[in-house]
């Protein structure tokens, strides 16, 4: 998925991804 290529782009670790979730919300408002 788009968001896993993400991801693997970042090499975010879990912490990261509830970061990145939070900007994605952030774009999304």
């Amino acid at each position: 998925s788009e968001d896993r290529k993400k991801g693997r782009v970042y090499d975010i670790t879990e912490k990261g991804v509830d970061i990145w979730e939070t900007i994605e919300r952030k774009n999304m408002a």
